[in-house]
């Protein structure tokens, strides 16, 4: 798109042996945190950048827990743009150190691409605000796969989109929940209306389940995520996502099962199992 040349890569899904163990059934990993900025964010921010320089805007303003101002300041930098994120007292040093939709729809397309014909029992992805959810179905309706389970997985604390299928619209939410980039007060509200158009499951674990996920995920594919992300893989790893289903009156299929490794930046060994003791998980 003219002079700007941005972008985000097309990550690799990768079989996860370990998952797979987990539930007997084949279990691919979307690896949306080797993304240049270690999150899914940069997909959805550079597009938006690209397309608002070229309509002659100067610089960038936003406000972020993190993941998708980083990306904006990795996108600004690399346009040679000014950006002012702000920032929510809760965010840790690490994030204040590195400081969308239509780009999100594209995981489809590559996924697609990357099962060579196989279609997926369901597709595991965890949910703040909504913009990766929103992306990923329209990219189910360029794609045909309007029919494909989707799993929302939020943590404790953080479940404004789960509030919200409950009461039928949209619920703000106090954020309790470590994993501060969930921490969306609310969820877009389009994502409401075009909720009955889709087969999506929302899903609720602890904070724990989520560390723990991180943990295990680290050592067995010696990638650190956050608990954010760690929620997904807490539906794998605890060999629930049958039981999710089946209490959702769904049958989950026998094609692969996808997650969305979405990354994020405020994520290490360290914080990990800071994490862990806070919430008396065992280190084997």
């Amino acid at each position: 798109m003219g002079k700007f040349s941005i972008s985000s890569i097309e990550s690799p899904l990768i079989y996860s042996r370990p998952l797979s163990k987990c539930i007997s059934q084949d279990v691919f990993l979307k690896l949306e945190n080797v993304q240049p900025t270690n999150s899914f964010k940069i997909r959805g921010m550079s597009r938006v950048c690209k397309q608002k320089a070229e309509e002659g805007f100067k610089g960038f303003v936003t406000f972020s827990g993190g993941n998708a101002g980083i990306a904006l300041a990795y996108a600004a930098n690399e346009m040679g743009m000014q950006c002012h994120i702000i920032l929510p007292s809760f965010v840790s040093p690490r994030v204040m150190g590195r400081m969308a939709e239509d780009g999100y729809s594209s995981i489809v397309g590559e996924i697609k691409s990357q099962l060579e014909g196989k279609i997926p029992s369901c597709i595991i992805l965890s949910v703040g605000g909504g913009g990766m959810l929103m992306g990923l179905t329209k990219g189910f309706e360029k794609h045909g796969w309007e029919t494909v389970p989707i799993l929302a997985m939020e943590t404790e604390g953080a479940h404004s989109f789960n509030k919200s299928i409950k009461a039928g619209a949209v619920v703000e939410n106090v954020m309790t929940s470590i994993a501060k980039t969930l921490g969306a007060p609310s969820v877009a509200p389009k994502l409401m209306e075009i909720l009955p158009k889709f087969d999506i499951i929302s899903n609720v674990q602890s904070d724990a389940a989520a560390v723990e996920a991180c943990l295990r995920f680290s050592d067995d594919h010696a990638f650190c995520v956050e608990p954010a992300c760690g929620v997904s893989l807490s539906a794998v790893y605890q060999g629930i996502l049958h039981e999710i289903f089946t209490s959702n009156g769904h049958e989950l299929g026998q094609g692969p099962v996808v997650v969305l490794v979405c990354g994020g930046c405020d994520s290490s060994v360290k914080i990990l199992k800071d994490y862990a003791e806070k919430l008396g998980i065992d280190i084997v």
